[in-house]
This record gives C-alpha cells, sequence and structure tokens, in this order.
C-alpha cells in the first residue's frame, strides 16, 4: 500500500512540474521559432503554433492538469499520513502537509519554471508530446472552461484582436532586445525597427 502511495505522491509531484513548465516554456517561447519549426515539419511545432492562435484552450489544459496533479499529491499525502500515524492523529494530518508544502512549491512549481525559463524552446518540444495527450483527454473540461471564458469574455473583457496585437507587439519588440543583446542589431537598428 506505501508504495501505492509513493507512486501517486511522485506521479502528481511529476505531472505538477511538467504543467507548471510546460505553462512557462508556452509563454516563454519564441513563436518565430515555432512557426519555422512548423514550416520545417515538426508536428509538435504545428501542435504548439495551433495552440498559440488558442491560448485559452492551452490555459484550460494546464489549469486541469495541475488542478489534478496537486489532488494527487494531497490524496497522497492524506493517505500515507493515516497509514503511518493512524485515523485518529490529527496532528500529524495537519503537520505532514505544511511539511511537504515546501517540497511540492520547489518541485512541483518554482524549478520546472526556472529551467522552462532557461531553455523554454527545447524543454516545450520535449514535453509537449506528453502534454498533447493530456489536451485530448482533458478536451471536455476544457472545453467547459472555454465556453465560460467566451461567455465572460462578452461582459468583461477586451475584444481579443486586442490582446493579440499586444501581445504580438510584446513578442516583437523582444526579439529586437534580443538580437540586440546577440550583437545583430544594433541600438539604431533596433529603434528604427
Amino acid at each position: 500500500m506505501i508504495a501505492g502511495v509513493l507512486v501517486l505522491a511522485f506521479g502528481g509531484l511529476f505531472f505538477s512540474a511538467m504543467f507548471s513548465g510546460l505553462e512557462t516554456g508556452f509563454y516563454r517561447a519564441t513563436r518565430v521559432r515555432l512557426v519555422l519549426d512548423a514550416l520545417g515539419g515538426s508536428l509538435v511545432a504545428r501542435g504548439l503554433v495551433w495552440l498559440t492562435n488558442r491560448p485559452t484552450m492551452f490555459v484550460a489544459t494546464i489549469i486541469v492538469g495541475n488542478n489534478l496533479a496537486n489532488y494527487l499529491v494531497s490524496l497522497a499525502i492524506v493517505i500515507g499520513t493515516r497509514l503511518s500515524f493512524g485515523e485518529e492523529s490529527r496532528a500529524a494530518e495537519l503537520l505532514v502537509p505544511l511539511v511537504l508544502a515546501p517540497v511540492l512549491f520547489v518541485y512541483g512549481e518554482l524549478l520546472p519554471k526556472n529551467l522552462f525559463l532557461q531553455a523554454p524552446n527545447r524543454l516545450l518540444r520535449l514535453g509537449s508530446p506528453l502534454f498533447f495527450v493530456f489536451f485530448v483527454l482533458f478536451l471536455p473540461a476544457s472545453m467547459l472552461l472555454w465556453l465560460l471564458n467566451q461567455l465572460l469574455g462578452r461582459f468583461v473583457a477586451e475584444p481579443p484582436e486586442e490582446v493579440r496585437l499586444g501581445l504580438a507587439r510584446r513578442e516583437l519588440q523582444g526579439l529586437l532586445v534580443e538580437g540586440r543583446e546577440a550583437g545583430i542589431l544594433h541600438p539604431a537598428q533596433q529603434s528604427l525597427a
């Protein structure tokens, strides 16, 4: 039984890390690079380009996946605590999650986000095939979240075109900054562009 709890805990931690890292990698990846890889024939890059045009679906899948992963870790902690300390140990039920919360935060959130921040395109390509499996599995829940977003968007949000233009402008500015830092563009060329 303890082996099952450990599998549940480490599986949940792995998926929490995967979804957290992919979220950062998705927003940090260079869209131009994804488009070039897609034109080069990469199926993963084609899927990612498709998702960049539908970011709500990506975010909904990440939310569902991360919540499910965190639920699995929480369930493993509760079952493991009850197996180790008994049904009536209220102090252990309070202390064990407090002790293990930093582990989940560091290894399930902070470390993967930092890794994907450093190498977004490479890690995004590595993790995306598994993500697409979960994208299909979570599609009903993601569609429900997407519909809710569309409904709420009619009442409170900016038009999607304005958001897309703002994202494209920020991405272009990021490319120009990267070009200057790499020594490809001079400051005058960057301001002209």
